[in-house]
């Protein structure tokens, strides 16, 4: 190696050095899980997030453990110390099928446990020089000049693209986002860095700045963007790989080649090993992996449409990003975005539109100079909104996402190898390497039969077609290889808290959803964002795309509290809803009007079942409704909740009543019209309230099985111990959601279900 390339190697090392020292001097978590317990701590308010729940804080110990917490508003700002005293509680698996596991994003966050109840008992402002709380201090100014300039929607836009913090994001526009495969945008990754590196690298050039000295500069430049970015993991993968492009470029070699992807996998892996559990890790390196391979060959496919060389450029590199990571984002989120090529080609010019004027706008608020925000703002404004109204159309694109079950984890992994080989085939050097072996092996071979080998058996274009037939085909094994279920009845009870939401899956695969969960709304709150709807479509949605669910046949709300209806809106914004059944009461409830509001814009069918209708479908499920009466009960405390649906699901042998909230009042009117209640399966009415399931009406059911769904450690102390005591007397096996998390009952299962541990 020469004087100057030595050179160049030394000052790469040296950039290198200084991101690692930086990283290594910002709070590193150590994180254990705790037992829950009331604790006490000394802590120090580490990052303070808006969400539609309230503030999000997180904070550490004097042991460098860290915590987070939820509380409705605070005035602390990052570096306070806080002496609190609350309850420590351990982050759990997940507890429905197809959500996230919150004890795992809790281990990537580094967190130990979760803070509720918590009190401040006293607090000391921090230092103002401590430098490590900059960053947050910063995030938590910009996301205040934000907020009072832009709409609620375009705010959290803006902030999840410069550093992640989406949380503000309506549920109807994350689900878009979502569909459309662009959520990408909303986390501060390789798009984000790469154009800020790329900024800068081309401000440096234009100032004249020698390649090598400009290529460090933007390496430093790109880590302590990544640290401003919260130093989540995705954005210091991109910070790495950029860096490693960036010094393949200062020692003279080629940057975006597949080896220097490959020695940026190495340090990725080296500096943190518990990455090869990661999803992310996967996603990020198999879309710049076919980014690299397949950008070049998707543009020469489209030159004979004759579209101009800026959009064959985004389209081919939108492409090549889809085919680099659709069968992971099928495995994770259960669904292929047919509309993510279009999508990510329309938004992310506007994406890096935005992140570019952003600067520029906080700069000049900075400054006070409202001349520079006078500008900004407008323009920021008109970008934000277009690629929202973007995005939005492109989600309710007809097939716009497909909604499909697990695949088969070998046929992704060997979709990823397909993906791999595609890449060598179509390298130039191919050729020439592969007609060289050929000579060695069969030196006898004549002159024309080797100039056919070289002109025609390893062409480019036979490579071409060789590695996409070898790419269609994993791909084709990858959809073909997604389990489905069996054609059986399956009802499954989701752990919603202190919620019901129930969903029935029919054998010829019609979805019935009765209830939606949510949270009980203790007054009539209009707010932008439910928490109820919020706490619905967190559990509900999630779990309807890993069952590949595209369509709900029928809705049946029992009852108009938070607690049954946050989810009525969300998913008739979300998923095509055939028919409506509402118990038809007023109540003022913001869940419940958003619910009413939703199925009117979209026209679904509403319609007050009363006690007689009958609905059936055709694979022999039917639903019988045994209440309200047509006249309702009136005049009572809880006449919201006796006046609850009742109905019987019946299918060849097997029957399961459902009862929402209805009390002593309906069950007592149930008897007194001789109603034949028996039932193989009960849920247990109004989360077992010692005000439900009286002695006389669990006789005339007798249930083998009775299904209580309600929260942990809730406020009303359900299920009561006279309500729990009635159940076990005559004979019934108890299982609830507090317990044992989602509940999935099928008839042949009823014998042999297993009490939860």
């Amino acid at each position: 190696m020469d004087q100057r390339r030595l050179a160049l190697a030394v000052r790469a090392f040296l950039c290198l050095a200084l991101a690692s020292t930086l990283l290594c001097h910002l709070p590193t978590p150590t994180p254990r899980q705790l037992a829950s317990q009331s604790v006490t701590l000394s802590t120090t308010l580490l990052e303070r997030e808006s969400s539609p729940s309230g503030e999000r804080l997180t904070l550490e110990d004097s042991a460098h453990q860290r915590y987070t917490a939820f509380i409705p508003t605070t005035a602390f700002n990052p570096g306070d110390q806080l002496l609190i005293r609350a309850v420590c509680e351990p982050f759990e698996p997940a507890r429905n099928p197809g959500a996230f596991s919150p004890q795992q994003l809790a281990a990537q966050r580094g967190l130990s446990g979760n803070l509720v109840k918590l009190h401040v008992l006293a607090s000391r402002p921090g230092n103002p020089a401590d430098w490590r709380f900059w960053p947050a201090r910063f995030r938590l100014w910009a996301q205040s000049s934000i907020s009072s300039r832009f709409p609620s929607d375009e705010a959290a836009l803006l902030t999840g693209m410069l550093w992640g913090d989406h949380h503000a994001l309506s549920i109807e526009d994350s689900t878009a986002f979502s569909r459309t495969g662009t959520s990408h945008l909303l986390v501060t990754a390789g798009l984000h860095l790469g154009f800020f590196a790329a900024i800068v690298r081309l401000v440096l050039r234009l100032l004249t700045i020698e390649r090598g000295w400009a290529a460090a500069a933007t390496m430093l430049l790109t880590w302590c963007a990544c640290v401003i970015s919260n130093t989540h993991i995705p954005s210091v993968r991109a910070a790495t790989m950029i860096s490693v492009f960036l010094c393949a470029e200062m020692l003279g070699t080629t940057g975006q080649s597949l080896r220097t992807l490959g020695y940026a996998l190495v340090i990725t892996l080296s500096c943190n090993p518990s990455a090869v559990g990661e999803i992310s890790l996967y996603l990020s390196f198999s879309c710049v992996f076919a980014l690299i391979a397949g950008t070049q060959l998707l543009e020469q496919a489209l030159r004979p449409l004759r579209l101009h060389h800026w959009l064959a450029k985004t389209l081919a590199v939108t492409t090549a990003a889809q085919i680099g990571t659709w069968a992971l984002i099928a495995l994770q989120f259960h669904q292929i975005s047919l509309s993510a090529p279009l999508a990510n080609c329309l938004a992310i010019p506007l994406a890096l539109l935005c992140l570019a004027l952003a600067p520029g706008l906080l700069i000049g608020i900075a400054l006070h100079c409202s001349v520079i925000s006078a500008v900004m703002q407008p323009l920021l404004h008109l970008a934000l909104g277009i690629l929202l109204a973007l995005v939005r159309w492109c989600a309710h694109l007809p097939l716009s996402a497909l909604h499909i079950h697990t695949p088969a984890l070998w046929s992704v992994i060997g979709y990823e190898i397909a993906l791999v080989l595609c890449g060598w085939l179509i390298q130039p050097r191919i050729s020439t390497s592969l007609v060289g072996l050929v000579r060695e092996i069969y030196p006898h071979l004549d002159q024309r039969r080797q100039d056919w080998l070289l002109t025609y058996a390893f062409s480019v274009v036979l490579r071409q077609r060789l590695a996409i037939s070898t790419l269609l085909g994993a791909g084709v094994m990858v959809v073909l290889t997604s389990s489905t279920r069996t054609p059986e009845l399956r009802i499954t009870m989701l752990d919603v808290g202190q919620g019901d939401g129930i969903v029935v899956q029919t054998p010829h695969g019609h979805t019935i959803i009765i209830d939606t969960g949510g949270r009980l709304e203790l007054h009539a709150q209009h707010l932008a964002q439910s928490p109820a709807e919020i706490a619905a479509a967190g559990v509900f949605l999630p779990f309807l795309q890993s069952e590949a669910i595209s369509q709900i046949d029928l809705l049946l709300l029992t009852h108009p509290h938070g607690d049954h209806a946050g989810g009525v809106a969300p998913l008739i914004r979300t998923l095509p809803v055939t028919l409506f059944l509402d118990s038809g009461q007023a109540y003022a409830g913001t869940a419940y009007q958003d619910g009413i509001h939703q199925a009117s814009l979209t026209q679904v069918t509403r319609i007050f079942p009363r006690r007689g209708a009958e609905l059936s479908f055709d694979d022999g499920v039917t639903l019988r409704i045994l209440a309200p009466q047509l006249r309702l009960f009136h005049g009572g405390r809880n006449d919201i909740n006796e006046n609850s649906i009742v109905t019987m699901l019946c299918y060849q042998h097997f029957r399961m009543l459902f009862t929402g909230d209805a009390g002593f009042q309906a069950e007592s009117q149930l008897l007194a019209q001789r109603t034949d209640l028996r039932a193989d399966v009960l849920k247990v009415g109004h989360h077992g309230s010692a005000y439900a399931s009286s002695t006389e009406f669990l006789e005339a059911v007798h249930p083998r099985i009775a299904l209580i769904s309600v929260g942990r450690h809730n406020l009303f102390h359900h299920p009561a111990a006279p309500t729990l005591a009635r159940l076990r007397a005559i004979g019934a096996r108890i299982y609830r959601t507090d317990q044992c998390g989602a509940i999935t009952v099928t008839p042949s299962s009823i014998t042999t279900m297993l009490p939860c541990t």
